[in-house]
């Protein structure tokens, strides 16, 4: 004969831990999950007939495990799980529960290092960001200063080939005067 287990908790991983270690010590046991904050309260004379063993988790959701121990403890003539094996059983679940709570909570610190190192990192690289933007400023005002500097060095230079142009066009017209009337201009 197989043991058969009803676990009753509102957290999924509880569930799933508990039905892990029952599994692990009564490898044919048949476990029920039962969640009653997505299921609702059992039945007012649940009994936990059928079962050898309720694991019951307390607070839940709203209501207290403590009361629907009441509930079952009320209809004890009925009851048909043998509370000896209930409690051993889950004194041992509670022992490889609390191991498992040590490496949640290692893992939570080292996770919460991590997340502040993360922060930490968010910072620098906000501060390379702004330092980045404030350059990019510059170098744009750099670059405005030198695009007007090429701007106004290339009209210069303009003017001054204009200016060159039009006294090559003087030199030009002078040397063609001199040229065509020598007797006016002496040289």
């Amino acid at each position: 004969m197989s043991i058969k287990a009803i676990v009753i908790d509102t957290s999924k991983d509880y569930r799933a831990l508990v039905t892990h270690h029952l599994l692990s010590h009564w490898p044919g046991c048949k476990v029920t999950e039962y969640d009653p904050v997505a299921a609702g309260r059992l039945a007012d004379d649940f009994s936990g007939a059928g079962n050898d063993l309720v694991v019951l988790g307390d607070p839940l959701g709203e209501e207290s495990g403590l009361d629907w121990l009441r509930q079952f403890k009320a209809i004890k003539a009925r009851c048909q799980f043998n509370q000896t094996q209930t409690t051993s059983a889950l004194n041992e679940v509670r022992l490889q529960h609390d191991e498992s709570e040590l490496k949640l909570r290692e893992s939570r610190d080292a996770l919460h290092r991590l997340d502040t190192e993360i922060s930490g990192l968010r910072d620098v690289l906000g501060d390379l960001t702004r330092a980045a933007e404030t350059e990019d400023v510059e170098i744009k005002g750099i670059r405005r200063e030198r695009d007007q500097y090429r701007s106004t060095a290339w009209d210069r230079t303009q003017e001054q080939a204009k200016e060159l142009t039009r006294n090559a066009a003087i030199k030009e017209q002078i040397a063609e005067l001199i040229t065509n009337y020598p007797d006016v201009f002496y040289i």
